[in-house]
């Protein structure tokens, strides 16, 4: 019980982070797109 317990933070601790890259990677995409539209 324990033992899922932890695989399962693990896990969502993952998830979190991955998600958290590609949101920033995104971010700074949509900030490139800006920059050059406004050349």
């Amino acid at each position: 019980m324990h033992r899922t317990l932890v695989y399962d933070f693990n896990f969502r601790l993952k998830a979190y982070q991955l998600v958290n890259k590609t949101w920033h990677w995104l971010a700074n995409l949509y900030n490139i797109h800006l920059i050059i539209m406004k050349r």
